[in-house]
C-alpha cells in the first residue's frame, strides 16, 4: 500500500512540475498552433500529396497534444515545402536490373514558437524513402506508399519541434 501511494505522489510531483511531460511533447505552454499549407517546388510531387502532407501534420499534433488548430496567430506555426520528390532504384540483380526502387521525398519546413523563439528553427531540411518492388509499376503504387512515406515525414517534423526526447 505504501509502494502505491509513493508512486502516486511521484506521479503527481513529477507531472505537476514541469520536470517531465507524460505526453512526450515540449508545447513550451502553447495553446495553439498552425499548419500553412505545405506547398510543392518539385514538379513530381502532386498537389494531392501536398495536402495531405499538410493534413498529415495538422493530424499528428492534435493526436499527440492537446494544441489546438488555428488559422493565423498561432502559438506554434509550422511551415514550408516540398523540395524532392524522386524515385531511384537502390538494389540490382544480377542482369544489372533494378530489384528495388526508392521513393524519397524532402522537406524544408521552418517551425516559430512564439513562447519560446530559441526553439525555433528555419528552413530546416527532412527526408525520407519508402522502397518498393521495382516490377511494380510506379504509377499504380505511388498513392499506396505515401501512407509510410508521410507517416515518417510528419513524425520527423513532430519529434524535431515538439518531441522531448
Amino acid at each position: 500500500m505504501a509502494t502505491r501511494f509513493a508512486a502516486l505522489v511521484m506521479l503527481v510531483v513529477l507531472s505537476g512540475c514541469g520536470i517531465y511531460s507524460f505526453t512526450g511533447i515540449d508545447d513550451s505552454g502553447a495553446e495553439t498552433f498552425a499548419v500553412d499549407y505545405l506547398r510543392t517546388q518539385t514538379p513530381l510531387a502532386s498537389e494531392t500529396f501536398a495536402q495531405r502532407l499538410t493534413e498529415g501534420m495538422k493530424d499528428l499534433v492534435l493526436q499527440r497534444s492537446a494544441l489546438d488548430v488555428v488559422a493565423e496567430d498561432a502559438d506554434l506555426t509550422y511551415s514550408g515545402f516540398i523540395t524532392a520528390y524522386e524515385v531511384r532504384p537502390v538494389s540490382n540483380q544480377s542482369d544489372e536490373t533494378a530489384a528495388l526502387n526508392r521513393l524519397t521525398v524532402t522537406l524544408r519546413i521552418s517551425y516559430v514558437n512564439e513562447k519560446e523563439p530559441e526553439k525555433s528553427f528555419d528552413n530546416r531540411t527532412f527526408s525520407e524513402f519508402v522502397d518498393f518492388d521495382a516490377n511494380l509499376d510506379f504509377a499504380t503504387v505511388e498513392t499506396t506508399l505515401w501512407d509510410e512515406l508521410l507517416d515518417k515525414l510528419t513524425q520527423s517534423v513532430f519529434n524535431a519541434s515538439l518531441g522531448n526526447w
